[in-house]
């Protein structure tokens, strides 16, 4: 979270921790920098009390920014909450969630929901388990793979657009993805995203996308189909002028990383105990 003390431009507007009002903050002493894919932050550890959705966790480490990286100004959002495993953590910090399941004695499970109503404050991140009134039918759960770090991934088949099948080259390993909520975007192999983005054919203008094909992954059996209404994003242009273009994003890699377009069709429930992720349809249209 940003320090009072961070005087760039990119903490302007957030809400800031203030560490000498406190009276249980204690400082770690330690440094810190964390790059993320986008953005970097540095700081220092500190701890104090937090409080999140009802939870309250004492003496939970964490990093006060002291200085944020450009990308970050102007963002909605004043930190970010780490909810993947302790092992892939910022200088091996326990996880606030992690001591939360601890001194709360909640279940080791948290889900998101994602609204796709633009400008909307309607998504919801449960912790403890899960919210069925935020999805329809049953979960389907799939084992994590942690071999290459523990990330929430898992394996997966194939990719289609509607009918056409679009070949994935995954390799040796197989078809992996990170199912992650602090990723915007489907990112996958350029090639590969390249293919399905000709097959959409997405007009900047909007025009005819309310009728382009969903694109599918399959996990064995399972099919999870993502509907041109959650993968065509809206942007307001300058001028007022809208302009529609793809929520998938090509990078170099062999893995793909299924963000909050995959989740917004798909509620996700991460099993962090039982190292698994579940999902179910979401009730977004």
């Amino acid at each position: 979270v940003p320090s009072t003390s961070c005087t760039d431009t990119a903490c302007n507007g957030k809400s800031k921790y203030n560490a000498g009002a406190s009276s249980t903050s204690v400082p770690n002493g330690e440094p810190i920098t964390i790059h993320y894919g986008t953005g970097s932050m540095k700081g220092n550890l500190v701890y104090d009390n937090v409080v999140c959705g009802g939870l309250k966790v004492t003496k939970q480490e964490f990093a006060q920014a002291t200085s944020l990286a450009a990308f970050f100004t102007g963002s909605p959002f004043d930190g970010i909450l780490g909810l993947a495993y302790q092992s892939i953590s910022a200088d091996n910090v326990p996880t606030f969630f992690d001591n939360a399941v601890k001194q709360d004695g909640i279940d080791s499970v948290f889900s998101f929901y994602l609204d796709s109503t633009s400008g909307s404050n309607s998504s919801v991140l449960t912790f403890g388990g899960y919210d069925d009134s935020y999805f329809t039918g049953s979960i389907t759960y799939h084992t994590l793979y942690l071999d290459t770090g523990n990330y929430y991934m898992i394996q997966w088949n194939t990719v289609a657009v509607g009918n056409t099948n679009i070949n994935p080259e995954c390799g040796a390993l197989g078809c992996r993805a990170i199912v992650d909520s602090g990723t915007s975007l489907i990112v996958g192999p350029t090639k590969v995203v390249s293919q399905i983005l000709s097959q959409l054919n997405i007009n900047s203008n909007c025009n005819g996308v309310s009728s382009l094909p969903d694109i599918v992954f399959t996990i064995g059996s399972n099919s999870y189909a993502i509907p041109s209404s959650i993968y065509v994003l809206r942007e307001t242009a300058l001028g007022g002028k809208t302009v529609c273009e793809a929520g998938l994003q090509g990078a170099t890699t062999s893995e793909w990383i299924w963000g909050d377009v995959f989740i917004r069709a798909w509620y996700s429930i991460f099993d962090h105990g039982a190292l698994k992720v579940g999902f179910a349809r979401s009730i977004n249209p």
